[in-house]
């Protein structure tokens, strides 16, 4: 049981690298495109760090942009602002719902519905946790409760 707790624990850091590396991707090609190209790959590197926080991660993110996106232009500011906002809700309700469905193997309505209560509970800490401790606790169910109902 440990193990496969383990397991998903596992999971859940390999799902977030890659919805980070999504996140620093496709952040990477809208700098190319509005016209933030020399500053492309390092902010595309801190979008990846700042991902790591589920939820709000990419809203830090957002707003790192769009401060460098106003010392550029007000309307690259503007855009930059737009584009974090409109990603990070592509990001939270499908990205990362079905990434972490696979990797963990929860459904995406709990991933959703845990990372918003453990954020609301224990702020960052808690968004961090709350994923791989839902995880843990499906597992439990499935392999103690539903098991034991199974055989009753």
């Amino acid at each position: 049981m440990a193990t496969r707790c383990s397991g998903r624990v596992g999971g859940y850091v390999s799902g977030q690298f890659l919805v980070a590396i999504t996140a620093g991707f496709c952040s990477f090609i809208f700098l190319e495109i509005v016209g933030l190209g020399q500053y492309a790959v390092a902010l595309a590197i801190v979008i990846v760090f700042t991902d790591f926080i589920p939820m709000v991660g990419g809203l830090i993110g957002c707003v790192i942009i769009t401060l460098i996106g106003l010392t550029d232009n007000v309307w690259t500011g503007v855009a930059c602002l737009v584009y974090g906002v409109v990603y990070q809700q592509i990001e939270n309700y499908v990205v990362a719902p079905r990434i972490m469905r696979r990797a963990v193997d929860i459904p995406g309505a709990v991933t959703v519905i845990a990372a918003l209560l453990g954020g609301a509970l224990l702020g960052v800490v808690g968004a961090l946790l709350a994923i791989p401790t839902a995880a843990a606790i499906l597992l439990i169910i499935r392999e103690v409760w539903v098991r034991k109902a199974d055989t009753s």
